[in-house]
């Protein structure tokens, strides 16, 4: 259910609910020892929610221009996999860890808040300003269990909160220099975030070895930049983008294990699209252009090295 509301001259209200009922169960058998009691695990949930955007408009002006105040806030869930809630053991065919599901696993409820300032100089570009905060219930970790072979699972925390604060921006380079016919369609974007969390683990009887820590997935800080050009007439787009974050826990340590670190590496993708008429168009992109080594590090030593490859695809498309 959603609806908007005007309260006011440029102020707006859109809000709504969304209800999700979910059910989950996971039965895992050994195959080789029949009479063996089956271990199931079951996931049922009806949840609420809500999200809500109040919106203030103001300084429009005759050229185009305008600014915005944002304020927002939701809810969502993550639920665990199949293959997450089962104790069943599979190996890692890169790592060669072995990795086995949690039974008792539940979801995980996101609470989401944020306010940002938005400025519309002209057409094509844009300028924002916004900060944010999570507040994570139940969030769902991957933890390393020391073992003779080293092991993954995955473990509820009991809480966990996040907050940063984000700038985001994008110029047509023909607003530069309007003369200038070759920068036609060209564009540039950017956006940088700096990123604070803090984990609740659950007490002392938790098996997690770092009592305080950032959440498992949450890089301090993320840049993005982009360019690209678009060609209206021929209907041809191109884009180059670079990704970099900063290093983030992958697994967290468990019994006394540390906690196990991505490092930070950049990513570069090319994407380009073609319109063949008739509503066919043609894409191409590749992704991973530097290739960079993806380095794990534990306890200050490096536990795995590997690189990804470069990808390309190719791929044709009708709009219906």
């Amino acid at each position: 259910v959603l609806g908007d509301a005007t309260l006011a001259t440029g102020l707006t209200l859109r809000a709504g609910v969304r209800v999700e009922s979910a059910s989950l169960g996971v039965t895992t058998f050994q195959p080789f020892q029949p009479d063996a009691t089956p271990v199931r695990a079951a996931l049922d949930a009806v949840d609420a929610l809500p999200a809500a955007t109040l919106t203030w408009r103001f300084r429009e002006r005759q050229d185009g221009s305008s600014m915005a105040l944002r304020f927002g806030l939701a809810r969502t869930v993550a639920r665990p996999d199949l293959r997450e809630m089962s104790p069943a053991t599979f190996n890692d065919v890169t790592g060669g860890r072995q990795i086995f599901g949690n039974p008792d696993l539940g979801r995980a409820q996101i609470d989401h808040l944020d306010l940002r300032w938005e400025w519309y100089p002209q057409p094509g570009a844009a300028l924002s300003l916004g900060v944010f905060g999570k507040r994570f219930t139940d969030p769902i970790e991957t933890i390393v269990v020391p073992s003779a072979q080293l092991s993954v699972t995955y473990q509820n925390a009991r809480g966990a909160l996040s907050g940063g604060v984000e700038l985001e921006g994008r110029l047509g380079l023909s607003s530069l220099l309007p003369d200038a016919a070759a920068l036609a369609g060209l564009w540039i974007s950017a956006n940088a975030a700096l990123i604070a969390s803090r984990v609740d683990v659950g007490g002392a009887g938790s098996i997690q070895t770092s009592k305080v820590r950032p959440l498992q997935g949450q890089s301090p800080w993320v840049g993005n930049l982009a360019l690209g050009w678009d060609h209206d007439a021929s209907g041809t787009t191109a884009a180059l983008s670079w990704n970099a974050f900063g290093a983030r826990i992958v697994t967290v340590g468990a019994l006394g294990a540390p906690d196990v670190y991505e490092q930070t590496r950049p990513a570069l993708d090319l994407v380009l699209g073609q319109s063949l008429g008739g509503g066919w168009k043609l894409g191409a992109k590749a992704s991973n252009l530097l290739d960079p080594e993806l380095r794990l590090e534990q306890g200050g030593a490096v536990v795995d090295r590997s690189r990804a490859g470069r990808r390309f695809s190719l791929t044709v498309t009708r709009a219906l």
